[in-house]
């Protein structure tokens, strides 16, 4: 694993934003915290490797599905792998990956080490990856 890998994680439960991060960070990675769409738009901007972004985000899959398509759309920040992250059925997950351009999904877990061999899988593979392939 790459440890100049910087993720942003898009979250709106701090909760879930620091366990992720400390896992990530404790792993090598670099990590951005959003818990908005405006902020983690700022963020992708600025530069990141990865961007694991909650679909459910505000309780509202509408929400982090319009991110992702606007994060896919935008010219600096079309090449970022966005990993939907969610407690999401995997069928739902599935669909709204193709739906809105993401490179992949993570089902939410509290197995930090699963989630962290997932990322890392994500970061060696690059773009273009659908659906939970690193599964284990």
């Amino acid at each position: 694993m790459a440890e100049s890998n910087t993720v942003l994680v898009l979250d709106d439960s701090e909760f879930i934003l620091t366990k992720t991060a400390d896992a990530l960070e404790a792993a090598g990675h670099r990590v951005k915290t959003a818990n908005t769409v405006f902020a983690a738009r700022k963020l992708a901007e600025s530069g990141c490797d990865l961007i694991l972004m909650d679909v459910e985000f505000a309780m509202n899959q509408q929400e982090g599905a319009s991110a992702t398509r606007a994060l896919k759309a935008a010219a600096a920040t079309r090449d970022i792998p966005i990993i939907l992250h969610s407690g999401l059925p995997e069928d739902v997950l599935a669909g709204l990956t193709l739906e809105t351009g993401a490179d992949g999904y993570i089902e939410k877990t509290d197995d930090t080490d699963k989630l962290i061999q997932h990322i890392s899988w994500y970061l060696a593979a690059g773009t273009g990856n659908t659906g939970d392939s690193a599964r284990s």
